[in-house]
């Protein structure tokens, strides 16, 4: 009788239809990443460090927190955004070797640097197709928002050289 229950989803259409018709759905926006910057300059010294010292990494930990303030607060955490970042870069590393056609041995190479257990693997492959979506959506149109790249001229040149069938 007094209790509410919120539930939280990225897509409400994975929820049931007898759910979403008798629940209130309330939307929120994603935070854009000058946002985060901003807080996060604003309020850890650690940022204003990692921004001064290495505007690629800050930039890397800007885009892999997803618009959310409290993942790039945690990816401040050096052990944290280490992980993270190493797994950036094997995606990163997979797609330059499906995208610059070279030899199908360097795209194994790159896939068998792939490592951990099966929560690790998965994180990793689960990056990488967020990678390629954002190659793919370029193709659909060159404004589509990205959520792996943060150069989106980077990411246009390689959708350049990819197709869907590569």
């Amino acid at each position: 009788r007094f209790v509410k229950y919120f539930l939280l989803c990225e897509d409400s259409h994975s929820l049931l239809e007898t759910i979403r018709s008798r629940a209130q759905t309330l939307k929120t926006e994603s935070i854009r990443e000058e946002d985060i910057d901003e807080y996060l300059q604003k309020n850890f010294e650690s940022a204003q460090r990692l921004k001064r010292a290495d505007t690629y990494s800050y930039n890397e930990l800007i885009t892999a927190s997803e618009n959310c303030i409290g993942r790039a607060i945690e990816l401040l955490d050096p052990k944290i955004f280490e992980a993270v970042a190493y797994n950036r870069k094997l995606a990163r590393d997979f797609v330059n070797a499906v995208a610059y056609k070279q030899n199908g041995q360097k795209a194994i190479e790159v896939y068998s640097r792939f490592d951990g257990g099966r929560e690790e693997f998965s994180r990793q492959l689960s990056v990488t197709a967020t990678a390629v979506r954002d190659l793919i959506a370029l193709q659909r149109t060159e404004n589509a928002p990205l959520l792996f790249y943060n150069d989106r001229e980077e990411a246009l040149s390689l959708s350049d050289m990819l197709n869907i069938r590569r």
